[in-house]
């Protein structure tokens, strides 16, 4: 296939927000694909010319808007369970779900028939200008982008299976997800009228390149610590600073920037706050930008990560994004909120790896039987199968959550589901690797890119520390804003000893482990995959009584410990994976889909270990009366010395103390 035979993708079809189901999850009527579409070699016009025009009016009338939405992962932490989302995400109906993957194939089948430009990547570090170009011609860069500004205005969904395809070199999910989640995510949520109506449509045609400008040397994961100034001067703006880890600097024209301003408080007063900007590189003067040459990455090479200095650098006042001294916030809105769709890209990735592995134990033969004979083998693919099974489910449900919603609140299950994504992709590589041999070891294998990636991967976009913080902080924060209660539960000599007394009664439940399922969620699902609910419901009444608990006893103004945070997140990650999985398996046995019993048979398994890792974890959280309780203060002290003292200070084994 030649590379510009995906023209046809140009001016996508757009399946608007109004094409989501009044009732939570079902399917129903979208738009239709407009006559003039092309799809070559898909016999797509035949298909389409056989639905009427009486038939598109009708199913423009049934369309209804999204719904009010709430959280789902952050009502676990106030026991609340919504149980439609066991129906799975059917956000798409039959003719969109139709055209959406004639379109998935003939990118694959342009990404298949360009192989050796994508394996040019990992040596080369650069990704074929080729490809970009017939990504922009397809208007592939402006999948999220409104249909009023020139772009596809794509559902989240969508979107979503378009980066699992281009998942199979990870350097080209990263890179058109940067562009466009980060690098005019921003424009699309806080940019004013004038500024959509200047860059989106470019952006969309892929006129323009946008990157995201937010790391400095000396800047991590605290926005607070940015030292990029932006100076006010009359009805500019000067921007000072060094940013690092810049994605595509090279090839960007727009970046979004954010540097610190001196803006009046409440109070009057000066103070530096964030800010974040537009740069255009095209209106900059002599000297003002300058772009370093790419780093030599070890994994994901294609993205071309440079450092850009801003000297002197001058903008605009239209150039805020926002408004001055509003960067955090600006931030916020934007960091979390699509890191599933990186996961989207992984999954494409393993589902190549995972296959090839199968192929070889099929026929790889020891002491005269294939490798795919061995019950440890077996078991070994079945795990991994069924990690990819969940982190795949995972993603295209929290893209149904964000696309039902009228105002997506899907922020945490993004960040659980990238940070899955990350250790998935550590067991499926590792796991692949052993069982492919020695041959992996080779400079030469191609394998050798799925461990350079994968390593890349575990701290791209937010170390595990910070996701898993975050996670267990959100939770807590909604659970204090439904229960206020809970703080007078922490001074019961306070005249609350009736409110303690009625609380402990309430919880008696979990403490003696008689917990009532009294959600019922096993009515929910396939009679098949009963227990396994009963398991996930089990889980679910934990999740609420384990953040109560730490609030109640370790956690005064919220502040838990990080260790626990993190054991937190650890639990409520395992409810999203039982959820998500039982969900699809339910849907697809109900359905009578393919290789259905397969995912049931999956499944199961699945929801037993994660509800002995959730036992496991809420005996590590709220045993601290029991032996060995203070095993975290242990580990803290240890950790403290061996820094205080510069490294590891072990003597040797056979060290003597003799003169």
């Amino acid at each position: 296939m030649s590379i510009s035979s995906l023209k046809y993708l140009q001016r996508l079809p757009p399946l608007s927000s109004s094409n989501v189901g009044k009732v939570l999850f079902s399917a129903q009527p979208g738009s239709v694909l407009p006559s003039s579409l092309s799809c070559t070699g898909l016999s797509c016009q035949a298909q389409r010319q056989a639905l009427s025009t009486e038939q598109s009016r009708t199913v423009q009338q049934s369309q209804v808007s999204p719904l009010n939405f709430p959280p789902f992962v952050k009502d676990l932490f106030v026991g609340k369970f919504n149980k439609s989302v066991l129906s799975y995400a059917e956000v798409l109906n039959d003719e969109s779900q139709f055209n959406l993957e004639n379109k998935i194939r003939e990118v694959r089948n342009f990404l298949d028939s360009n192989k050796e430009l994508l394996e040019q990547v990992d040596r080369t570090g650069k990704i074929s200008p080729d490809i970009i170009n017939s990504f922009k011609q397809s208007g592939l860069f402006g999948l999220s982008i409104p249909q009023e500004f020139g772009g596809a205005g794509f559902l989240c969904t969508e979107i979503a299976r378009f980066y699992e395809v281009f998942g199979c070199q990870l350097s080209l999910s990263e890179f058109m997800g940067t562009n466009e989640f980060l690098g005019y995510g921003v424009l699309l949520q806080h940019g004013s009228v004038e500024q959509k109506e200047k860059y989106l449509a470019r952006l969309a045609e892929g006129e323009m390149m946008a990157s995201w400008c937010l790391a400095e040397g000396g800047t991590g994961s605290d926005p607070d610590s940015v030292v990029c100034e932006a100076v006010e001067e009359g009805e500019e703006f000067v921007i000072t600073g060094t940013k690092t880890w810049v994605t595509n600097g090279q090839g960007a024209q727009l970046f979004t920037v954010f540097a610190k301003l001196k803006v009046r408080n409440s109070l009057g007063e000066e103070e530096e706050k964030l800010t974040c900007f537009l740069v255009d590189k095209n209106e900059l003067g002599v000297g003002e930008l300058e772009i370093s040459q790419p780093y030599a990455l070890a994994g994901m090479r294609g993205l071309e990560v440079c450092d850009v200095r801003f000297e002197k650098c001058r903008v605009s006042r239209h150039a805020v994004l926002g408004s001055p001294g509003e960067g955090v916030s600006v931030l916020q809105s934007v960091l979390h909120r699509n890191k599933y769709m990186q996961a989207a890209g992984v999954v494409g990735s393993l589902r190549i790896l995972l296959d090839d592995t199968i192929k070889h134990t099929k026929t790889r033969k020891q002491f005269g039987m294939p490798l795919s004979d061995f019950c440890l083998v077996r078991q070994q693919l079945a795990r991994m199968a069924a990690k990819l099974y969940c982190l795949e489910s995972m993603v295209f449900l929290t893209a149904g959550l964000a696309d039902v919603s009228q105002h997506p609140d899907v922020e945490v299950e993004s960040v659980i589901v990238k940070q899955f994504a990350a250790e998935t992709s550590d067991y499926i590589v590792s796991g692949c690797l052993s069982l492919l041999g020695a041959q992996v070891n080779l400079d030469t294998s191609k394998y050798q890119q799925y461990m350079r990636d994968n390593q890349v991967l575990q701290g791209w976009q937010g170390s595990s520390n910070i996701n898993k913080c975050f996670v267990g902080i959100s939770g807590l924060r909604h659970l204090v804003q439904h229960q206020p209660e809970l703080a007078d539960l922490r001074q019961p000599a306070n005249g609350n000893i009736i409110k303690t007394m009625r609380y402990h009664c309430k919880t008696l439940e979990h403490h003696v482990d008689r917990v009532s399922l009294r959600l019922d969620l096993s009515g929910c699902v396939h009679p098949g995959l009963q227990a396994s609910a009963r398991r996930l419901e089990w889980c679910v009444h934990k999740v609420h009584f384990v953040a109560q608990e730490l609030l109640l006893k370790r956690g005064a103004n919220i502040q838990v410990e990080e260790h626990l945070l993190e054991r937190l997140s650890d639990l409520v990650t395992e409810v999203f994976v039982m959820t998500c999985a039982i969900s699809r398996a339910s849907r697809s046995f109900t359905l009578g889909l393919d290789n259905s019993e397969f995912e049931m048979n999956m499944v199961v398994p699945v929801s037993f270990e994660s509800k002995q890792r959730v036992k496991r974890l809420i005996w590590e959280t709220l045993n601290w009366d029991q032996e060995h309780s203070n095993r975290d203060e242990y580990l803290e002290h240890s950790g403290e010395y061996i820094t205080r003292r510069g490294g590891y200070v072990a003597v040797h084994p056979l060290t003597k103390n003799s003169f």
